[in-house]
């Protein structure tokens, strides 16, 4: 996972030098903060922003979730999205793997591994199988506006 302020994304280094993580950042940095809600086509299959007003939850009405093709990056436009990071290795499958979600689901464990606080302008780039839970509110906000970078992994090797 990588966690940082989207005006740094160009100083970590390999993310610049990947066609596909580069479109989806400068699109994020271009064009997040003014389109309309919705489904945004990337160019290729499975490579869309998702924007969407997001009423944030309470850690128990979360979904655990790994993806096994997709990468994801989580960009905050305004408000505060909590995201839930754990690791793969102590965690129990909930669900099968799901073909059409392209997700596996888990159970929650008992307390948060590392909670991070995605706020305005800053970004979570969440690899496949790794276990993370967005969407969770905080005691200073329960709605945001956020983007989700849904990138066909095999786009980025």
């Amino acid at each position: 996972m990588i966690f940082a302020l989207l005006s740094q994304w160009r100083d970590i280094p390999g993310l610049a030098d990947n066609e596909s993580l580069a479109k989806a950042l400068t699109w994020l940095e271009r064009e997040a903060a003014t389109v309309s809600e919705g489904i945004h086509d990337l160019g290729s299959e499975g490579f869309y922003a998702n924007v969407m007003n997001r009423k944030l939850k309470a850690r128990d009405a979360a979904i655990l979730e790994t993806h096994h093709h997709t990468i994801d990056i989580h960009y905050t436009i305004q408000g505060v999205e909590g995201i839930e990071y754990c690791l793969l290795s102590e965690l129990s499958e909930n669900a099968p793997y799901n073909v059409a979600n392209e997700a596996q689901y888990f159970a929650h464990p008992p307390q948060s591994q590392c909670l991070l606080r995605n706020a305005s302008g800053m970004f979570a780039l969440i690899f496949p199988e790794e276990p993370h839970m967005t969407g969770l509110a905080s005691p200073e906000c329960d709605m945001a506006r956020k983007v989700c970078v849904k990138i066909p992994a095999d786009l980025v090797k």
